[in-house]
């Protein structure tokens, strides 16, 4: 699996929206609210919120083997 490093998104200025898609466990999810620069971080996963990030991100709960 590759993740881009969190460094790309302060070199490029990178804000707005983002969506973790393959959110897994939030690891990803985590560092994107860490780095407060979104105006909001979203993520999707079969699995469910992890409980830290329930209110701090928008979790889809969803199989996205399925259309």
């Amino acid at each position: 699996m590759y993740i881009i490093p969190i460094r790309i998104f302060a070199a490029h200025e990178l804000e707005g929206r983002i969506l973790d898609y393959g959110a897994g466990v939030g690891q990803l999810t985590r560092r994107l609210l860490a780095l407060d620069r979104f105006e909001s971080v979203s993520a999707t996963d079969i699995m469910a919120v992890p409980a830290d990030l329930r209110g701090k991100a928008e979790w889809i709960e969803q199989d996205l083997n399925i259309p």
